[in-house]
């Protein structure tokens, strides 16, 4: 295969031991970029993670065994919405075609040398030549490895390119093994955190990108989900989607989505912290109570909504703390509003309040 010598052989079986010796992400990067560079006479490298989506395809920030983390951001945030080999690797990723490329093949090399990408990014941090390995690991998720070289260093060559395919195996066996085992860890540590709560309609969990990372049958079914569609591409609601945004603002740690008066579904939201790895968001779906008092006979008494909301619940026996928790609102607010009901209806506690509202005109 384009002349590899006994050598070469062996780099890709050191490539391998080292991979499949990692068990985390964390783990694997610095130590495969590492002999990556060495293998394959390069300065420098970097990897992302990648997941398609429902709402499009989506990198986490990357790592570098040699970029800071400041230049990392500028990059995530900016420059690889211009950077042609990005773009590529990621089509092909998706399109199961070879897995390497090389930036003399994506773009002509007078091209690439006077465009902003290469003179404002590259050309600042010593990157004159870029090798990608574009790791598909499933449908869903797959991962981006860039080893470069500097300005005087030769061309990758068909040798080099040949080895280069040889490596795209066996990482992507680390990977999809590291995969697979991160999912089971999370799967026990998610279900560990759902066992108080596990009495609701459905159960779904988010992660920081809100990709859902499980969803029971009964929760796929009240989202209108088809049967078989991967977690990744499930489309949520808006209203859980605009939710789960504040929760990650930090001001609070639960939510909840109530359709009391509409007898819907409702969504109690709890965000937590996963590590390294960003929140989680555990979505469980609950039946609304049905109301026992007409609204129409609330309204006659000049009831708010929220006034309204709160007769219902507390018509059906809850108390103001699970009534506050239920509203996302302190049992003092729930009372107050408790005293403007009683005002006006005429009544002094909750036995009168039901007998009073659900007796006949």
């Amino acid at each position: 295969m384009a002349g590899l010598a006994a050598e070469d052989l062996t780099d890709i079986l050191e490539i391998a031991d080292i991979s499949l010796s990692c068990t985390s992400w964390d783990d694997f990067v610095p130590l495969a970029l590492n002999h990556l560079e060495r293998v394959f006479d390069a300065q420098s490298s970097c990897c992302f993670r990648i997941r398609r989506t429902s709402a499009g395809d989506e990198t986490d920030s990357g790592f570098s065994s040699w970029v800071d983390r400041d230049t990392l951001e500028k990059y995530h945030h900016h420059y690889k919405f211009i950077d042609p080999f990005m773009t590529r690797a990621i089509r092909d990723v998706w399109s199961r075609r070879p897995a390497i490329l090389v930036s003399d093949h994506v773009v002509p090399y007078d091209a690439f040398q006077n465009s902003e990408f290469y003179n404002d990014f590259l050309k600042p941090i010593s990157v004159h030549r870029l090798m990608g390995f574009g790791l598909r690991l499933n449908d869903h998720a797959g991962a981006l490895i860039a080893i470069h070289r500097p300005k005087g260093r030769p061309r990758f060559s068909r040798r080099v390119l040949a080895k280069a395919r040889l490596a795209v195996p066996h990482l992507t066996t680390a990977l999809d093994r590291m995969l697979t085992h991160g999912m089971v860890a999370e799967r026990d540590w998610i279900l560990d955190h759902l066992s108080p709560q596990l009495g609701g309609q459905g159960v779904m969990v988010l992660d920081r990108h809100l990709t859902v990372l499980f969803a029971d049958d009964r929760a796929r079914a009240l989202i209108g989900a088809r049967p078989g569609t991967a977690g990744a591409m499930l489309a949520l609601p808006e209203p859980l989607r605009t939710a789960c945004r504040t929760l990650k603002s930090g001001e609070a740690d639960k939510a909840r989505l109530s359709s009391i008066r509409s007898n819907q579904l409702s969504m109690a939201i709890r965000r937590v912290d996963y590590g390294a790895d960003g929140a989680r968001y555990i979505v469980i779906f609950e039946k609304d109570i049905p109301p026992i008092i007409p609204e129409e006979r609330l309204k006659r008494y000049g009831l708010t909504s929220r006034e309204i909301d709160i007769a219902h619940l507390a018509s059906a026996g809850m108390t103001n703390p699970q009534i506050a928790e239920k509203l996302c609102i302190s049992p003092r607010t729930v009372q107050n509003h408790l005293r403007s009901i009683f005002d006006k209806t005429g009544i002094h506690n909750r036995t009168s309040l039901v007998y009073r509202l659900t007796a006949r005109a």
